[in-house]
């Protein structure tokens, strides 16, 4: 049985042109690592040249790439379930030495990932503490029953509740493996019906419980505290990449690996873009899909200056925002 260095977990629901696009991506940047993906049971093939058949056809022809045979419920801020399983399915067909979580609107911009995370057992930024008020689901956490036997379970303090970017994580198999054991032992997700009964108490567990019951255990591990994803947030409507942050973060010699947030389109400019000028794996992902197109630069640089133009001008009406409810907080005094 293979030995590969690092398993990604991905969960995927639409587009198997982009899919077949990501995995290329992956292994030209990551050499001897696979891929887990966990496939929405309303996975869509719409506008695609690919028939269920032929896509399965295709991945298997990768030879890393493991699909789990589970197809879990998934819904926003509800998937920690799918890496939960992904990591169980690779444990079962494969060996690996790290565990790690991805997104389906993810590239890689840059090699040396497995050289970067050998020197550690684990790997997470540390994005907001428990105490954290301005967390959009602290009112869901500072609620959640699987926190609290947790917390009591190895008999510590709230400070110790770790909110995490979960893209660009890492873990080494055996810690991964506690830290499912430990989860396992007080959540199911079937428990819940999120679109139901229990919806006001959806929030994105995976964000909080693997990274919290690594700091738990911190002590007997060397962690990482910091993501090697970047996410793009220089646009609040698509959140799209700037054409300078992956062109800094494939020159720069840093933590950062990895950059989110790109349209799932195969031919989405800024895609094209990591394909031909970053990666230079055009021609693999042609003979997988033939629609494959070369980086129209017009359509790429017009739409990065209209991503650029639309971050000013929000970050333009922040600061007027702010000034004026500072001046109204001083009369208010």
């Amino acid at each position: 049985m293979a030995v590969y260095k690092i398993v990604f977990s991905i969960p995927v629901h639409e587009s198997p042109e982009s899919v077949i696009d990501q995995i290329v991506n992956y292994n030209t940047f990551n050499d001897n690592c696979a891929i887990v993906l966990h496939m929405s049971k309303t996975f869509s093939y719409k506008d695609s040249s690919y028939t269920e058949d032929s896509f399965m056809s295709a991945l298997d022809s990768f030879g890393n790439v493991f699909i789990n045979p589970n197809h879990l419920r998934t819904g926003y801020a509800d998937i920690i379930q799918t890496h939960m399983s992904n990591f169980q399915h690779a444990c079962n067909v494969t060996d690996f030495e790290y565990f790690s979580i991805g997104a389906s609107n993810d590239l890689f911009v840059r090699k040396g990932l497995y050289e970067f995370i050998s020197d550690y057992d684990a790997g997470f930024s540390r994005k907001h503490k428990y105490t954290d008020k301005e967390w959009m689901w602290n009112p869901q956490l500072t609620t959640d029953h699987v926190i609290d036997s947790l917390l009591e379970k190895y008999q510590t303090i709230p400070a110790n509740v770790i909110i995490c970017q979960i893209e660009g994580c890492f873990y080494k198999k055996d810690l991964f493996s506690k830290i499912i054991d430990d989860i396992n032992e007080f959540y199911d997700f079937e428990d819940y019906d999120f679109k139901g009964k229990d919806r006001d108490k959806v929030y994105p567990r995976e964000e909080v419980y693997f990274s919290t019951v690594a700091e738990i255990m911190s002590k007997s591990y060397k962690i990482y505290y910091d993501s090697y994803a970047y996410v793009a947030f220089e646009i609040r409507i698509s959140h799209i990449p700037l054409v300078s942050s992956i062109r800094k973060y494939a020159a720069k010699d840093s933590h950062i690996f990895n950059v989110k947030r790109f349209n799932r389109k195969l031919n989405d400019p800024f895609r094209a873009y990591v394909r031909d000028n970053i990666g230079h794996y055009y021609d693999q992902v042609r003979q997988y899909n033939p629609g494959t197109k070369k980086c129209n630069y017009i359509h790429l640089y017009a739409w990065n200056a209209c991503v650029y133009l639309n971050n000013t001008a929000i970050a333009y009406t922040m600061r007027r925002a702010g000034r004026k409810i500072l001046r109204l907080d001083k009369k208010g005094r």
